[in-house]
């Protein structure tokens, strides 16, 4: 059976922003980063990924947070078309800013679906406007 790569679960929320913990899966990857973000930022992560997976852009990034030890944490993820038969290259890097001995940085790539990528954007509106607290979504191409 086929795993999901990534699921969002919300820990907690406020009025103006809620924290996440994200998980991912992969080939010699298990990763879990918790993150602040807020409704303004996962629903532009959606719109973005939609656009990917629709065919509608052939490039997109999103980031989260700052690439320094001043922010709490930084995610980014750069979206792309690999292959003209439906293939979508998710490039991922995650750290959380901490100085040794407690710092963690991953960086990977998965070449996934474009619509298990359709999909699991659909769910993260379900995420922006509170209907989910936890989702999950794209499978990997194991090539």
């Amino acid at each position: 059976m086929q795993q999901y790569l990534v699921s969002f679960s919300k820990i907690w929320d406020d009025t103006d922003f809620f924290e996440v913990n994200m998980e991912w899966k992969a080939l010699g990857i298990n990763v879990s980063h918790e993150f602040y973000t807020n409704q303004y930022s996962i629903g532009d992560l959606s719109d973005k990924l939609l656009a990917v997976s629709r065919f509608e852009k052939d490039r997109i990034e999103w980031t989260e947070g700052n690439n320094d030890t001043k922010s709490h944490s930084y995610v980014h993820f750069e979206v792309s078309k690999y292959k003209p038969q439906g293939q979508i290259l998710f490039s991922v890097i995650i750290d959380n800013n901490r100085l040794a001995p407690h710092n963690k940085r991953c960086e990977f790539s998965n070449i996934v679906e474009a619509g298990s990528l359709e999909v699991f954007a659909r769910r993260l509106k379900k995420l922006h406007s509170n209907e989910d607290v936890q989702i999950e979504g794209i499978y990997s191409i194991h090539t």
